[in-house]
């Protein structure tokens, strides 16, 4: 286009530079020719009045032609003196028009630099009007994603101006509610109204709405039909270009269900307290009055012995036996107690030097570790995050299983260690030299009353590992066993840090 202009430009400057020189040269031959016709003309007829005036009498023909001569000669310098004037004129016309042309030039030149500004002012437009073109379609296509998603979502969506009257709801609004879209337009979200929450509830809401910030919570509300309904429901507000707040948008999510089974686990999770404290005074009433009548057993038993000393050896073993059964009968009652009673969760933890709890351990296990020929070594170890009482419980009863079980064939000794698990919490390991077992039974040795071993070999009662299983699981953690026959046996215990518990 620019091209085209500036050639149309150098064209007409010829044309009129061509057309200036054509009409002077015209002229000049237009007058010459005019000039010389006139004098032609003149001659002749003042030849002709001349004989007509002498009344046929002939002037001397040098006096006629120097007359004449005379005039042409003046008509000539008045004819030079026009032809001057007239190239003057023209000449002036001529730089007139030069200036003209340089005006044009100078005007085509900036005509030039225009049509480029302009040009590259409509390219930068075309550019970023195509930019627009591109961004509107991305944006109109998302819009339908978004509104494809909100139509397909399964929780229900209502969209309210600034005052709450309802401007839009989705189609699961209507199937859980059963309210029309016809039905709540132009009216507020208080047709919903159960009357479970007071004023306060709502008016916390709408003052935290329209302060600008996000509203969450859990709400009961009435369908079309009259039934209850709870849903967690998140309100948000949505500004427009000057920062006010234009609409609320309310995302809600049927909780019915859950709520009813929160409720529900609520009830039977009072019905198992309930059960559990009876459970506890049971064990504890139970225990008590079934030892009582053990310890009377082993009491008149030892009395006959006193009293009795005559009776002959049978009898003897007789009473012997009765009380043995007496005790191991009492030992049973007093783990039965301590396996019920683990069974309730700690209400708080506290930080457990398991250094001091080893120190404590160690102290209530000297007499058999005496008995045995026993030794006790422990590594370094971290606090944790526990009940102290049940952590004593618990490494007692597995050093005390390591002592007990130990090997004819070796002085036992247990071996305390400690990792580690980065950001998971610690392991703990308690090892042993004694008889160990099937590696197949290391999941059923962790059951109530599950020994591997008769009454007559290993004292127990087949708890205490139960009663650890339960600990460790109470504090979050994991506990597993490794072993071999006649190879000892390994109890790794994994314990959560505070966050994990």
């Amino acid at each position: 286009m620019r091209e085209t202009i500036a050639e149309a430009g150098i064209q007409h400057v010829t044309e009129v530079q061509g057309i200036s020189k054509n009409l002077v040269e015209k002229a000049l031959r237009m007058r010459t020719e005019s000039f010389l016709a006139q004098i032609k003309t003149q001659l002749l007829t003042q030849t002709i009045l001349e004989i007509d005036k002498g009344k046929k009498e002939v002037m001397e023909a040098h006096k006629m032609l120097s007359q004449q001569h005379e005039q042409v000669r003046r008509q000539n310098d008045e004819l030079e003196r026009r032809v001057q004037e007239r190239t003057t004129d023209l000449r002036k016309e001529i730089e007139e028009r030069k200036k003209y042309e340089i005006a044009l030039k100078q005007a085509h030149g900036e005509l030039e630099i225009r049509v480029a500004e302009r040009t590259k002012q409509l390219k930068t437009l075309n550019q970023d009007l195509e930019k627009e073109i591109v961004e509107r379609k991305n944006a109109e296509k998302e819009i339908r994603k978004l509104s494809h998603a909100i139509e397909q979502s399964l929780s229900s969506i209502v969209i309210t101006d600034c005052q709450g009257r309802i401007e839009y709801i989705n189609p699961m609004f209507t199937t859980t509610t059963g309210y029309s879209s016809e039905e709540v337009i132009g009216e507020t979200p208080s047709i919903l109204k159960s009357g479970v929450h007071d004023q306060k509830f709502y008016q916390n809401l709408w003052q935290t709405i329209k302060a600008g910030n996000n509203w969450k919570n859990e709400i009961c509300n009435r369908k079309k039909n009259g039934d209850l309904y709870w849903e967690l429901q998140a309100i948000t507000p949505i500004r427009d270009e000057k920062g006010n707040v234009s609409n609320f948008i309310s995302v809600r999510m049927d909780d019915t269900e859950r709520k009813q089974a929160e409720d529900q686990l609520k009830v039977y999770a009072s019905e198992l307290e309930r059960s559990n404290n009876e459970l506890e005074g049971f064990a504890s009433i139970a225990s008590h009055d079934l030892m009582e009548p053990l310890r009377k057993i082993m009491l008149f038993g030892d009395r006959v012995k006193e009293i009795s000393p005559t009776l002959e050896q049978k009898p003897k073993e007789y009473i012997q036996k009765m009380q043995t059964a007496a005790a191991r009968m009492n030992t049973l009652l007093k783990d039965l107690l301590t396996f019920s009673t683990v069974h309730t969760k700690p209400n708080s933890f506290v930080k457990v030097d398991l250094s001091e709890v080893m120190n404590d351990v160690q102290e209530n296990l000297e007499k058999l570790v005496r008995e045995v020929h026993g030794e006790i070594f422990v590594e370094k170890l971290p606090d944790v995050f526990g009940e102290p009482f049940q952590m004593r419980q618990l490494f007692q009863n597995l050093i005390a299983n390591g002592l007990k079980f130990h090997s004819s064939k070796r002085l036992p000794q247990i071996h305390i260690s400690c990792r580690n698990l980065s950001k998971e919490g610690v392991e703990v390991t308690v090892e042993d030299n004694g008889i160990g077992f099937d590696a197949k039974f290391s999941e059923r040795i962790f059951g109530a009353f599950e020994r591997l071993h008769g009454h007559s070999a290993y004292e127990g009662t087949g708890i205490g590992l139960a009663i650890c299983k339960k600990i460790v699981e109470l504090h979050g953690g994991t506990i597993r066993a490794e072993s071999e026959p006649d190879k000892g046996s390994k109890f790794i215990i994994a314990l959560p840090d505070k966050q994990k518990k």
